[in-house]
């Protein structure tokens, strides 16, 4: 259909085998493409644009370089969707509402990716140096007592009481610790260096046995640990090329968490966030009476269909207009100081998707909800005061964008849309012809995780068989898959 409605002016169709997989020519035009109405200028296919496009494929989706027939496939991929991009324009999608506010969010998102990048991604590229330090304490075993509580206050309270009035750590741990050791006076397994949180490594890596490392913030909770074990091999493992790829990998990792920490760090520090407890109990209280009227006695027998339903309903307090005036909290961004009263905290809460609100009625959740937030404006000043949302690489990636919604949105309408639904009996005739391929096949859960080098998975695979640690954790320390990592690596229904 899409062949009838424009002229196809094809150029130098023996170019189609140097389009793709080589340098070539960048400039050098393959098709062009001409609306016959004359309303879209032409559009035309070079080399290197065919290059730019296999660069940002996914690996598993790149097509077999084989042959001129593999090549010449992905080049009309391209073409139709070129197609699609005039057919678009015809239709006015790129003069629609949702295109703009589409393309505002991928600006936010591509700027804030920007800042990312370089204050935390960059400077955590390992040097040699780097390297080689990493290796040095990769294998380093260590045992600790801890404790996990809720607060600074707190935190630093049972510091003191440690180390200053000479109580006893695990006697702290037992009675405020809201960690599962507590039971056992802190007494955690066992641990590898690298399995701890980098924050703890770091203090970790120069303590010696008997010290109490001071509390450090670690995702919310404070935590406080004592060193009673530590042992590392008389010589750390050669760097040879196949250990250097995946301690490498880890270390890099290792660094990241170091610089996103720091950089949260430096951001709260800097906001001067500070609450009115008063304030903030008498929301938490309000908030708690949602709980109560929204969520019922019987939660736990609820299918994970009614409790997701459940978690979709935003809590939203109730406020007089007395009460809604009262002040919440105040911070720092930028220098300019900044106030929430308590109606302007429902009012957030109401412009939250329910989801994502706060489901608690504590004070202390109600507090990493806000910090939330407030991050979120950090960033944001950060991110305008350093000009990325005017660069030309954001400028390219909305333009990819763009092109993308006007092609997926031409082709809903005009193909999708248009397909006449199949009647009852029509889909009964189907499934009876195709019957096999409905077969439902064999099915198994499975986590994963997936390293740099072989070298490294023999080690890792050492470590589990070994007991050294869960198959969790070894996900959450090693992993180098963006997907199944945040999953503790669980693939589920995956094909026998």
């Amino acid at each position: 259909m899409l062949r009838k409605t424009w002229v196809l002016a094809i150029l130098g169709l023996a170019l189609i085998a140097v389009a793709v997989g080589c340098g070539g020519d960048a400039d050098k035009v393959l098709v062009r493409l001409t609306d016959t109405e004359g309303a879209i200028e032409p559009r035309e296919i070079a080399v290197g644009y065919v290059n730019e496009r296999l660069d940002r494929m996914p690996p598993h989706l790149v097509p077999d370089m084989s042959g001129d027939d593999g090549k010449k496939a992905f080049l009309e991929e391209i073409i139709q969707k070129e197609l699609l991009v005039i057919l678009g324009h015809r239709l006015g999608i790129q003069n629609e509402p949702d295109l703009t506010q589409v393309l505002a969010l991928y600006k936010d998102n591509k700027a804030e990716e920007m800042f990312v990048q370089e204050m935390v991604y960059d400077p955590a590229e390992p040097s040699d140096q780097d390297v080689v330090e990493y290796n040095e304490l990769r294998d380093t075993a260590v045992e600790l007592l801890q404790i996990v509580v809720n607060g600074e206050e707190i935190a630093w309270g049972a510091y003191r009481r440690i180390t200053e009035d000479g109580e006893d750590f695990g006697d702290v741990a037992r009675e405020i610790s809201i960690a599962h050791s507590a039971a056992n006076g802190g007494e955690m397994d066992s641990k590898l260096w690298p399995d701890l949180h980098p924050v703890v490594s770091m203090h970790v890596g120069d303590a010696e046995i008997g010290d109490v490392i001071e509390p450090v913030e670690i995702g919310g909770p404070h935590h406080i640990y004592k060193v009673v074990g530590k042992k590392s091999p008389q010589e750390p493992a050669p760097l040879d090329e196949q250990r250097l790829a995946g301690i490498t990998s880890e270390c890099r990792l290792f660094n990241r968490t170091l610089h996103e920490y720091e950089l949260n760090t430096q951001m709260s520090s800097g906001s001067k966030l500070e609450y009115n407890d008063a304030a903030l109990n008498l929301v938490a209280e309000r908030i708690g009476d949602e709980i109560d009227r929204v969520i019922p006695d019987n939660v736990a027998e609820l299918s994970m269909e009614e409790r997701m339903e459940l978690a979709r309903i935003p809590l939203i307090p109730e406020l007089t207009e007395e009460e809604g005036a009262m002040e919440l909290l105040s911070y720092v961004v930028g220098g300019d100081d900044r106030v929430w009263t308590l109606g302007d905290f429902r009012g957030i809460i109401e412009a939250t998707p329910g989801i994502e609100g706060p489901k608690t009625d504590d004070p202390y959740g109600l507090k990493l909800f806000v910090w939330r937030k407030v991050r979120e404006e950090l960033v944001d000043y950060e991110v305008e005061r350093r000009g990325y949302r005017n660069t030309q690489d954001v400028a390219d990636y909305l333009e990819q964008r763009r092109e993308e919604f006007i092609v997926n949105v031409a082709y809903e309408r005009e193909v999708n849309q248009k397909i006449e639904q199949p009647g009852g009996q029509e889909v009964r005739d189907y499934f009876r012809s195709h019957r096999d391929d409905y077969a439902e096949p064999p099915k198994v859960d499975l986590r994963q995780v997936i390293l740099a080098t072989e070298a490294e998975a023999n080690l890792i695979y050492q470590r589990l068989t070994a007991g050294e640690a869960t198959f969790e954790e070894v996900v959450e320390a090693h992993s180098i898959d963006g997907w199944s990592k945040p999953r503790g690596g669980l693939i589920a229904n995956y094909l026998q």
